[in-house]
């Protein structure tokens, strides 16, 4: 099985440890191709991404990994960029600019607070719950409607070569306390969602990340999203999102497993710097 992770997260954002630190252990792992894609910056203080003072040490530490390790492994050079309206990093004219291998897109941010700071919907129950009353009332179809339609935006705008973890909105959502993914209504805005992902050719990742931490039963994203995926051919890839070295390849076998059970027989992959379909 050849493995490849390119979502991956060093010291230059929330990750535990240096770049080459995640090189050295994808190599005893095996890995034919590794990606890195710190969280790029954002327009106000943020504790889990890249300084903007430090984005070009990121960009040319990288570049000097490929170099060194160039006959070892095959390194990629990217950003996980957070779309929102008004984050000018999420404009291709900007990140282009970067000289990136490819770019992920996520949501984590969603509407604003009454104190004008924006809502993650990732670092705590506390902060999401928050959010969730504060700005919605509670009402978790307003702010998962809400999440997908920062969605769909980015597909238009930034057009990422990936996007991540689909449904991160679930995150805090145990016990379908918010909101039912089995629900028309949820089925609906995920399917406008992928229909919009197919005709992009965007890929989708198979996130392990919630699984292994014990955040989610399931990947990001779902099995029905990743059935109908398939469905509308739309390719797919999987990430661990590491944030430790010794996380780079977790889930991956069991996510290969379930791919194949749903009647996958590729997974899309950055290889010789081309896309290319492999089998699983």
């Amino acid at each position: 099985m050849l493995l490849t992770n390119y979502h991956s997260h060093t010291h230059f954002s929330d990750g535990k440890s240096k770049p080459s630190d995640y090189i050295e252990k994808a190599i005893e792992y095996g890995l034919a191709a590794y990606g890195f894609s710190c969280h790029a910056p954002v327009p106000f203080p943020c504790n889990w991404s890249i300084a903007p003072e430090m984005l070009k040490d990121y960009l040319n530490e990288i570049d000097t990994l490929k170099r060194q390790y160039k006959d070892k492994i095959e390194i990629y050079k990217s950003l996980e960029i957070d779309y929102f309206p008004g984050n000018p990093l999420a404009l291709p004219s900007n990140y282009k600019a970067l000289n990136l291998d490819y770019t992920i897109g996520s949501v984590h941010f969603v509407d604003n607070l009454k104190n004008g700071e924006a809502w993650n919907i990732d670092t705590s129950k506390r902060i999401f719950e928050d959010g969730m009353i504060e700005i919605f009332g509670g009402d978790g179809k307003k702010a998962v409607t809400k999440f997908y339609e920062i969605t769909l935006e980015m597909l238009d705008v930034m057009q990422p070569d990936i996007i991540g973890h689909l449904d991160k909105i679930k995150m805090f959502n145990s016990g379908e306390k918010y909101f039912s993914e089995n629900e028309h209504w949820y089925k609906n805005l995920v399917e406008t969602v992928l229909q919009k992902i197919a005709k992009n050719n965007t890929i989708v990742e198979v996130n392990t990340r919630g699984i292994y931490r014990g955040k989610t039963a399931d990947y990001y994203p779902s099995n029905q999203i990743l059935s109908r995926c398939k469905e509308l051919n739309i390719p797919v890839m999987i990430n661990t999102d590491c944030h430790k070295p010794e996380e780079i390849t977790l889930g991956i076998s069991e996510a290969t497993n379930l791919l194949i059970g749903l009647g996958y027989k590729t997974l899309r992959v950055l290889l010789g710097n081309k896309w290319r379909d492999i089998e699983i």
